[in-house]
């Protein structure tokens, strides 16, 4: 943590140093994630309607963006958008790649990203270093999947969730989206966890975790 301080101070100095609207406060630095020498990741934020944050710090063809990078001593700098909102924030954090879908699972805070196939290398970058300091950047747990994969995991999860007692595709589809991924999950899961997936009714818990609990121990 004083690290991520550290390294937010150096960047939002820097920045204000050649961003007038950094100086007088209207862009500030939210969170600052890095790996020094190789890619450092800004999630900045605008506190005047209309004001594009990135658009601003990046300066006349990018000028402003690769004089950071080159006083950090780093190959890159990746400027971002900061959003209340987990999935938008994680779309944008990752930065390198398109995202077909972000799962989030508030609960757990954590965030799943589908990205094409041809994307995935991208998205993850050399050593995980994107997708690690973009979790950093979000604060939260943070994974990427090419769509391929994400496709036949999500089905094979729905029809293993579905062989429980009581769960219909729209329920399996609800848990699915909450994090639950195997009749496993369920069975060690967090009784107010379980709750808080709408069409989980507190008479039919025990029984769905018996059922859980059986499932597991056979596959």
């Amino acid at each position: 943590m004083e690290r991520m301080r550290a390294h937010l101070e150096v960047v939002q100095r820097l920045l204000a140093a050649s961003v007038p609207e950094v100086a007088a406060g209207r862009v500030t630095v939210r969170a600052v994630a890095r790996e020094p020498g190789v890619l450092t990741k800004v999630a900045l934020e605008a506190h005047e309607a209309g004001l594009d944050p990135v658009e601003v710090c990046r300066g006349p063809r990018g000028e402003v963006q690769q004089a950071v990078a080159a006083r950090l001593g780093d190959r890159a700098i990746d400027l971002v958008a900061w959003a209340a909102d987990p999935a938008l924030f994680a779309r944008r954090a990752v930065a390198r790649a398109v995202v077909v879908q972000a799962i989030v699972n508030e609960a757990g805070r954590a965030v799943e990203l589908i990205v094409p196939d041809e994307h995935l290398r991208a998205a993850i970058g050399d050593g995980g270093v994107n997708v690690r300091l973009a979790a950093v950047l979000l604060d939260w747990k943070l994974s990427v999947r090419g769509a391929s994969a994400a496709a036949a995991a999500r089905a094979a999860a729905l029809a293993a969730l579905a062989r429980l007692p009581g769960v219909d595709a729209e329920l399996a589809e609800r848990l699915f989206v909450n994090g639950f991924r195997s009749p496993a999950q369920i069975a060690t899961a967090d009784e107010q966890e379980l709750l808080g997936v709408h069409g989980i009714l507190p008479e039919n818990l025990e029984a769905l975790r018996a059922a859980a609990r059986a499932l597991a121990g056979a596959e």
